[in-house]
């Protein structure tokens, strides 16, 4: 976690910012269909892998004492359980708010490029990505922390740090991206 205010910002938004990234090379270079099949196919991945691994730390561990050569086993699930127990609201948030910015990102970039006819890549990027964002900022922070998971926040501290907190790290992420567009750009 990246602490450079009294809350943390999680640095899962580095890689959350990247997709949208994925997509709009994906929209560029072979339709909107595809932008939105790669929607379906991260929202599927993301289900996989939390049932998996709630089936996985789901099964117990072999018991023993912390001086058996088990005992690393023991240790290893409990890492397990920490890192991968499914948090239901930043779960349900997480797949809302991607769902839906995700998909508008897609639309948004494909409306820009029919109506520059195919100019300005890295603006088009940009516009899509920087207005899709923030809104997933807003519907994440507002459904994992005040409405699914209610925690002792002030709208102020809520809106400052996890919104536009995020926001700012997803802003010079997404700008760090433009040249990554560039590279995939079609010849």
């Amino acid at each position: 976690q990246l602490s450079c205010m009294d809350n943390p910002i999680a640095l899962g938004t580095i890689l959350f910012t990247c997709t949208y990234l994925a997509t709009d090379i994906l929209v560029e270079h072979y339709g909107p269909q595809a932008g939105t099949r790669a929607i379906g196919l991260g929202f599927a991945a993301v289900l996989m892998v939390s049932v998996l691994m709630t089936i996985t730390i789901g099964i117990a561990p072999i018991s023993c004492d912390p001086g058996q050569t088990h005992w690393i086993y023991l240790k290893a699930h409990q890492a397990l359980e920490t890192l991968f127990t499914p948090a239901p609201a930043i779960l349900i948030a997480s797949l809302i708010s991607y769902g839906i910015t995700q998909y508008l990102d897609v639309r948004i970039f494909n409306a820009l490029k029919i109506k520059w006819n195919q100019k300005y890549l890295g603006l088009r990027s940009l516009i899509s990505t920087l207005s899709t964002t923030f809104l997933d900022n807003v519907i994440f922070s507002v459904l994992a922390w005040k409405v699914l998971h209610p925690l002792m926040l002030s709208w102020g501290e809520l809106w400052y740090t996890y919104i536009w907190g995020t926001y700012v790290l997803r802003l010079i992420v997404s700008f760090l991206n433009l040249p990554i567009i560039y590279l995939f750009k079609k010849k």
